[in-house]
């Protein structure tokens, strides 16, 4: 009759390092609507995420997250990059009476930087990426609508722009009913 043990172990010898990294990372794509030029449509759109509480960065505009999570927006590319804590250790249940044996395979596995079982990988990459892919999905749901709210904005006043460039604006309407959002734009030459 064997013996089960609870042992956190680290994720070095869980994971490799390329699954470590893509564990808590998603990467979204977004696209702008030309409709001034693109430089100054992504100017336009920085300008409202800042507005929008977002916070410049060296690596781009990073939206505010909770418990630990971030959600980095790149104008430039129109990507954003999504990432979730992954902890660093993970508890693994060992079936066994030979405990000491275990020890050792851990302690082979801590200096020879190896992974200890491909048994115990698959079944940490199966526990935690079910956790990040949670995680991730709820953040990805809240970036979305952050930045779909942003373009609808930039749109909007890109088309405003556009407009005052053909002459007087005299007249401007908006509506929306659903997923269709008008604008109506009057101009006097």
């Amino acid at each position: 009759m064997s013996r089960s043990y609870a042992i956190r172990l680290p994720l070095n010898i869980l994971l490799a390092p390329v699954a470590r990294e893509k564990l808590g990372s998603f990467s979204m794509t977004f696209e702008l609507m030309e409709i001034l030029p693109i430089i100054q449509m992504q100017h336009i759109l920085r300008q409202i995420l800042i507005k929008r509480g977002f916070i410049e960065t060296d690596q781009g505009l990073a939206m505010p997250c909770k418990y630990g999570n971030s959600a980095v927006f790149f104008p430039e590319t129109m990507t954003m990059r999504l990432n979730v804590p992954v902890p660093k250790s993970m508890e693994v249940t060992i079936n066994d009476d030979f405990l000491p044996d275990w020890l050792a395979r851990i302690q082979s596995a801590k200096e020879n930087n190896e992974l200890i079982s491909p048994e115990l990988t698959k079944m940490a990459q199966d526990e935690l990426g079910q956790k990040a892919s949670e995680e991730l999905f709820k953040l990805a749901i809240e970036a979305r609508g952050q930045i779909n709210a942003a373009l609808k904005e930039a749109y909007r006043d890109a088309i405003r722009e556009k407009a005052s460039k053909l002459g007087t604006v005299s007249d401007v309407t908006e509506s929306n009913d659903g997923s269709t959002y008008r604008i109506r734009i009057e101009v006097k030459e």
